[in-house]
């Protein structure tokens, strides 16, 4: 079972909406535009002279700098224009900003996860990546140690969510768990090392060596690797 170095972080986001990004963007440059559109009622019968007016609807026409769009039909102008924002930021290719009330927290996990990581406690622990970090400190020569920031971030879920909290383009792009790895380890630097072009991390100190060799003989008894 996996000992958790970090305590679980719950963050509460408040996303902006569509139109206040737009605003924020493109501020008097944008122009919205709605338009009522009515909707003839069935009646149910079709020789009535009188034509039964439906509910009032409306669609909403963004202008930009850029580009032009139209909404949707709604029952509210204000969803409308809320639409027609969605659609410009969709075709500008702009993703909502997500605000977390709790970043800092959030933060402080990542950081306190990655210490955990090049533990000693976590050496001995039976999780994926701790297997690689023995492997490394068994290696010889100047890549004793190192660990490739790409292993933490694909080995470790608990890193990985912690990194989809602060960011959620991480959903998407896993390949930017390893920039945050690489920032916690630069907060990190009086215990752990970057190196080869920051791909690499090491603990600038060694774990002794009877700590090594203890967590390797616990991982090949019989029972202990399963």
């Amino acid at each position: 079972m996996e000992t958790e170095g970090a305590s679980s972080v719950t963050v509460r986001k408040n996303t902006q909406t569509p139109k206040s990004m737009i605003h924020q963007k493109f501020g008097a440059n944008a122009c919205y535009t709605p338009e009522e559109v009515h909707e003839s009622a069935d009646n149910g019968c079709p020789g009535l002279a009188i034509e039964q007016k439906g509910p009032c609807l409306y669609r909403c026409t963004l202008q930009l700098p850029e580009i032009t769009v139209v909404s949707g039909i709604f029952r509210k102008k204000k969803d409308a224009e809320q639409a027609a924002a969605q659609l410009a930021l969709e075709e500008l290719c702009i993703n909502p900003v997500t605000k977390s009330s709790s970043l800092p927290e959030t933060w402080d996990g990542l950081v306190s996860r990655v210490k955990y990581l090049f533990s000693e406690e976590f050496l001995s622990s039976l999780h994926p990546l701790s297997g690689h970090v023995r492997a490394a400190w068994q290696r010889e020569g100047h890549l004793a140690g190192l660990i490739p920031a790409c292993a933490i971030a694909v080995f470790d879920a608990t890193l990985s969510n912690m990194c989809k909290s602060i960011d959620p383009k991480v959903e998407s792009n896993p390949f930017l768990i390893i920039s945050y790895v690489i920032r916690v380890t630069a907060e990190l630097s009086g215990f752990i090392a970057s190196s080869e072009g920051e791909l690499w991390i090491r603990m600038q100190s060694p774990y002794p060596p009877e700590i090594i060799e203890l967590s390797s003989i616990q991982h090949t008894l019989p029972g202990m690797s399963e």
